[in-house]
């Protein structure tokens, strides 16, 4: 049953009806509704063959009944977006959730859920587990066995998270394709992931990294080729340093997003070098980055011509940012057009 309120005329409110009358549910998606903060109904841990259970963005409160550990069968429980209206002082209760795959419970006030690892650890079969800004103040240090070894997504950003990063979570790193501790903040140096070896092996199925606006500190140059396996790596806002080669940046391959803003990089090239932020000098060229989307180059000083990739932006870039003024005394006319046309062009097949 999906009753989701994509349309704002037309969402539900108020009351929910007992659904006692369907006991072989199996999807319910009241997601995008406004339930004017009314607790979730009790009788939802009723719903003993449900497998699907969406009730994120509705505007719920309270604390999350228990009784959902009741519903052996279900395999996606979503209960983020509540804006910290829905809290739970343990998940003790999910132990019952046997089936359980993928568990979202992003916005959700789990501030004195102190057992909140424990209680995860107790589902193997869980592939993603979504817990950003759920007010956590801490990363559990200890998990003497680890059994959510299917694990493949986990999101802990946003968390106000002081300590470093445990040995657990090297341990399910091999086995992750996204990690997002963006935010938290944790001090990490490029020396511990060497020395752990989280998750950076090139036989590592990590895709996805982040871990933006920490305290991340260390020298790029001689860890970058870590991240060469990686589709998205984001390391924005942190105190990174180090010189880095246009050698280093084409062994990213199956690079698309590369965020390294708001650091202390220099990027060297044989004649030139220049910083990340406030750029000036030899653009390098990066026709090799075939999946390189987007691409921002905005406030910078180049002294030189865009390379000839700038051409060929139709088949390379699906966004791209250029402040005008500041490329215009080095850029001819043709080049110019070719680069807003293009950006018009992007810019409508967004819309």
């Amino acid at each position: 049953m999906g009753l989701i309120g994509k349309d704002p005329i037309n969402i539900l409110q108020g009351e929910i009806s007992p659904l006692l009358d369907l006991p072989y549910l199996k999807f319910l998606d009241l997601s995008l509704n406004d339930f004017h903060q009314d607790s979730i109904p009790e009788f939802i841990g009723s719903l003993q063959y449900i497998e699907y259970l969406n009730l994120s963005n509705a505007n719920f409160r309270g604390t999350i009944p228990t009784n959902l550990g009741n519903l052996s069968h279900l395999e996606v429980l979503d209960l983020s977006g509540n804006c910290f209206s829905l809290k739970a002082d343990n998940l003790n209760w999910v132990y019952g959730l046997s089936s359980l795959k993928v568990l979202y419970l992003g916005g959700v006030d789990l501030s004195n859920a102190d057992d909140w690892l424990d209680a995860v650890n107790m589902l193997p079969t869980l592939v993603e587990l979504s817990l950003f800004f759920c007010k956590f103040h801490k990363l559990p240090q200890n998990l003497p066995h680890v059994n959510f070894t299917s694990l493949k997504i986990l999101d802990l950003s946003y968390n106000d998270f002081s300590s470093t990063i445990p040995d657990w979570l090297f341990d399910i790193g091999h086995s992750l394709v996204y990690l997002n501790l963006s935010r938290c903040p944790i001090p990490l140096t490029l020396g511990l992931f060497q020395k752990k070896g989280l998750p950076l092996s090139t036989s590592s199925s990590l895709r996805e990294l982040y871990l933006s606006n920490n305290r991340l500190n260390g020298s790029l140059e001689q860890s970058l080729a870590q991240f060469s396996q990686l589709v998205v790596l984001n390391m924005a806002g942190n105190h990174l340093e180090g010189n880095i080669t246009e050698a280093q940046l084409q062994k990213f391959r199956s690079l698309q997003v590369l965020d390294l803003s708001s650091n202390r990089l220099v990027l060297k090239d044989q004649e030139y070098e220049f910083v990340f932020q406030f750029l000036h000098g030899y653009v390098p060229n990066l026709s090799s980055q075939l999946q390189l989307s987007p691409l921002d180059l905005s406030s910078n000083s180049f002294n030189s011509p865009l390379p000839g990739f700038s051409a060929n932006l139709r088949g390379i870039l699906n966004f791209v940012e250029f402040r005008f003024q500041r490329y215009a005394r080095t850029m001819n006319h043709s080049e110019i057009h070719n680069v807003r046309e293009e950006k018009k062009k992007t810019k409508m097949a967004l819309q």
